[in-house]
């Protein structure tokens, strides 16, 4: 037999006890991948390819396994290492009761682009939602960029398939008259700063939770988003970055929810470094926030399908009718892409000056 060669070379040899012809490539990760025919063409002409996608670094592994083996060494080797606490539990979701189920048995080097569009299919007529199987191909998209780089595929089959598109979300924002109601209502309640802070910004609830005193500069009227609290099942609260980068902002605060930020602190102090906790100095739990204000709906005339993320949804629906563009809404919302504040126009967070006085002036919610 010829010698083994260095990593991206090859060798052809006749095996006369198999009386077949075989090539050898040893790869980039080090193992060897081999071809056997009974023709010397063929091996020769497998080896050339082999060493052209060595060189073009599309390369694919010797070593073939199961997509669902894949898929738990990606959860535990990159996903856990570099998604949000949040983020890593949704892709362990999908990867456990949607992409195992009918892809895991699959060898990984088989993996068409047909078998994912027929998965994408069956979850459908299952009556899993748009959203759903969309979150799906994602989970699916990043993974396989993975193996791709790792060598185990020859290229990432799910930028060939398209996943079913994003349906428009269904929001019904507050009128103005139905949310300063409904803070009215909500007036003697210990979060009462944190519903006005939510439907005055347009800030997640979770970044809310998350405030630490520090972060409010209430002598310049300024609150700097930094991180966020995410109730993660088997894990408790966790306290993490905020969303992306662009969530990382400082929004000016109108006078009427300085005022109501100003009282909590001196009615509610806590040894904490919260701004918003419990008696136990400890965070409030966003489900459990959420409970608490479902139970205030009732009293201010307003359906339980009402959300707390709602606020949020109203306050950025009042922001794009007041004549704000949908660049300084996108950019005050802290998303990465403009598409996304096109879609959910409704859903932008943020604020800049002008924004804030815009708002004052529209929501008069002093009485």
């Amino acid at each position: 037999m010829a010698r083994r060669r260095s990593n991206g070379e090859g060798s052809i040899w006749w095996s006369e006890a198999q009386k077949l012809w075989a090539a050898e490539l040893v790869l980039p990760d080090g193992k060897p991948k081999r071809k056997r025919s009974k023709k010397q063409s063929v091996v020769r002409e497998w080896l050339e390819k082999e060493k052209e996608a060595v060189r073009g670094g599309t390369w694919v592994s010797g070593e073939s396994m199961r997509v669902g083996d894949f898929m738990d060494r990606f959860l535990d080797e990159v996903a856990t290492h570099t998604l949000r606490p949040a983020t890593y539990v949704n892709y362990g979701h999908q990867i456990k009761n949607h992409i195992k189920p009918h892809l895991g048995e699959l060898k990984i080097t088989n993996l068409r682009p047909d078998h994912l569009q027929r998965m994408y299919s069956v979850l459908l007529k299952k009556g899993l939602s748009k959203a759903t199987v969309r979150k799906v191909h994602s989970v699916l998209r990043r993974a396989l960029g993975v193996a791709l780089e790792w060598g185990l595929v020859g290229r990432n089959v799910a930028e060939a398939v398209k996943p079913p598109p994003p349906e428009p979300p269904e929001i019904k924002p507050l009128t103005i008259d139905e949310a300063r109601h409904l803070l009215k209502v909500l007036e003697a309640d210990r979060l009462y700063a944190y519903y006005a802070l939510l439907i005055t910004t347009g800030i997640r609830r979770g970044e809310g939770l998350a405030l630490h005193k520090e972060d409010l500069d209430l002598d310049r009227g300024t609150v700097t988003i930094k991180r966020s609290i995410s109730f993660i099942p088997h894990m408790g609260l966790v306290l993490g970055e905020a969303k992306n980068v662009r969530s990382n902002r400082t929004l000016a605060l109108p006078e009427f929810t300085i005022n109501a930020l100003r009282e909590h602190l001196l009615k509610y102090p806590n040894n904490s470094k919260y701004v918003f906790a419990t008696g136990n100095d400890t965070p409030f739990s966003p489900r459990n926030v959420h409970t608490y204000f479902k139970e205030n709906l009732d009293k201010a005339g307003l359906p339980q399908t009402v959300r707390l993320h709602d606020l949020r949804h109203s306050y950025l629906s009042w922001l794009v009718r007041s004549g704000v563009d949908i660049r300084s809404v996108s950019g005050v919302a802290g998303h990465t892409q403009l598409s996304t504040t096109q879609r959910y126009v409704w859903t932008l967070p943020g604020y800049n000056k002008e924004v804030s006085n815009k708002v004052e002036g529209m929501y008069p919610v002093t009485e």
